[in-house]
Order: C-alpha cells, then structure tokens, then sequence
C-alpha cells in the first residue's frame, strides 16, 4: 500500500490530476474502456491502475443513475429513430420522452432533418407542455449533428429559466 495513498487508495498523483483527466478522456472518447482510458493517461505520464480507473468510471455512472433517478419527473429526452418505407426511403422520426411518465410524444418525421426543422418540432411540443403545465426543468439530448447548430439549442424553446439542457455522448443517455 502507498503510504501516501488517499482515504481511497489512490495515489495523490491520480486523486489530484488523474482522476479529473480520466473522467475527461471517457467523456471526449464514449468508446473507450477502463484500460484503453488507463493507458492513454500513460503516455501522458499518469502511472495509473486499470481499477482506479474503472473505479471513477463506476462513480461516474452511478452519479448518473442518481441524477436519473432524482429526477425523472422533471426530465425530457430526445432522439431520432429511422425507418425505411415500403419504397425504401429512409424517414428520420423525431420523438421526445417525458422519462417520469414514459410518455413518448413523436413530434414529426422528414427525409431530411434539419437544426431548422428539429428546433420548429420543439417549439411546437414546448408550447403543448407549458399549456398543460408540465415544462420539463431538463432537456437530455445525444449530441446528435441536427441539435449542434443551435447552441443553446431547444432549451431556449421552452423559455423557461429554471429549463437546462443536458447533452450526453450517443448511446449513453441511461
């Protein structure tokens, strides 16, 4: 044991700059494992065990679970799924999902979806939710390419000060 180890065992290298660049590089790269994460931080000069960085990676996610879990009465998620047609033309379907209620409201569908278009079918389920008082106070999305073009992006639909929007890597949402 390294006398100079934290309360959790980790060595005051990793505890102090380490485990901030790991949660980074897992952020910045979805795709990348505890070891891949362990020997990036190698070439950068982080002498780092593979379990103290599954260990934050676990953190992480348990982090999530409870922000998901506190908060699902206040959350609305959005995503596109595909379908093909009988004539093989690929339609982009546009769905929102109030998480504490599993309501999923599938606000439009388009050959083509753009930042444009995607903001135009916010606006209009924002205005269904604030009539029937229930705006969401976070907005999840997945970073997808047709929500970048607007920075600030749909929260500033839903004119509500208390709205946030949260935006995670794809395919990491819960």
């Amino acid at each position: 044991m390294n006398p100079r180890a934290d309360e959790y065992g980790r060595s005051p290298h990793h505890s102090r700059r380490g485990g901030g660049l790991t949660l980074r590089l897992a952020q910045e790269n979805p795709r990348w494992g505890h070891r891949r994460i362990q020997g990036e931080l190698g070439k950068l000069g982080h002498a780092v065990s593979a379990s103290a960085v599954r260990a934050a990676l676990r953190r992480r996610a348990t982090i999530w679970r409870d922000f998901i879990r506190s908060h699902k009465d206040q959350l609305l998620a959005c995503d596109f799924f595909t379908f093909e047609t009988l004539f093989l033309k690929t339609l982009h379907i546009l769905f929102f999902i109030e998480v504490g209620m599993r309501r999923v409201h599938l606000v439009g569908r388009t050959a083509r979806p753009t930042a444009a278009w995607v903001a135009q079918q916010a606006r209009q389920l924002a205005w269904t939710l604030q009539e029937a008082g229930a705006p969401p106070h976070f907005l999840i999305d997945d970073r997808d390419a047709k929500f970048s073009p607007c920075p600030g992006r749909l929260v500033h639909l839903w004119r509500n000060p208390g709205t946030h929007q949260i935006s995670v890597p794809g395919g990491h949402a819960g």
